[in-house]
């Protein structure tokens, strides 16, 4: 799937937003819990994707952006994301998960193929 570059911050912008109120959820949970120490990273993550969304809002400058409503992204799924077969599997831990091996290694083959793209196929916004 190809995406304008105003489409394209439109979503990056959206994806921030949508993580800084997921990260503010969870740290309230956290507190809730009384778990301070996961709360106070949560509230470190909340920052972080407010300060990566205004980022790319002021980068954006007068480019206009369309108004994106939730029901018009057009996420495209990362390769990390697989099967959920592992999900009723029993098994203490993430090792015990071969699908997450399958998943990192289709993430790497994404990487290493988009790094020999070329520059005009991975070019972004730094240094512009």
């Amino acid at each position: 799937m190809s995406y304008s570059l105003p489409v394209f911050l439109a979503h990056a912008i959206a994806m921030e937003r949508e993580a800084a109120e997921r990260y503010l959820e969870l740290a309230d949970m956290m507190e809730a819990h009384n778990n301070l120490d996961v709360a106070s990273l949560f509230r470190d993550m909340v920052r972080y994707s407010t300060m990566h969304g205004d980022s790319i809002v002021e980068r954006a400058g007068k480019l206009e952006l369309p108004k994106l409503q939730s029901w018009q992204y057009r996420w495209v799924a990362p390769t990390e994301v697989g099967d959920e077969e592992w999900i009723n599997e029993p098994g203490p831990c993430c090792r015990d998960r071969p699908g997450d091996f399958r998943r990192q290694g289709r993430a790497g083959e994404y990487h290493l193929a988009a790094s020999r793209a070329g520059p005009s196929r991975r070019q972004g916004t730094r240094g512009r």
